[in-house]
């Protein structure tokens, strides 16, 4: 009989203590996910001023480009004039 109410002393113990982990490890879990959800938003925020700023880069490249194949295309216009 004692030895049976000394188990189920332990065994409640042994519940409690668990029960407390478990706790413990939710709210970790909890928080992890919110710092997970915060990097990816800022991971997202992120790459995308990287992608506005490669395609405004892009656009002045392109732009630049095509400045000085216009201006070639004149210059070689010119030359051709005084050879």
């Amino acid at each position: 009989e004692n030895e049976n109410k000394a188990e189920d002393s332990d065994l409640r113990e042994q519940v409690i203590k668990l029960k407390a982990q478990l706790s413990t490890k939710m709210e970790q879990i909890a928080t992890l996910r919110t710092v997970l959800k915060s990097n990816k938003n800022t991971a997202e925020v992120a790459l995308n001023n990287l992608k506005s700023k490669y395609e405004t880069e892009k656009t002045i490249v392109s732009e630049t480009i095509s400045k000085l194949r216009y201006e070639l295309r004149k210059l070689k216009e010119n030359a051709a004039t005084f050879s």
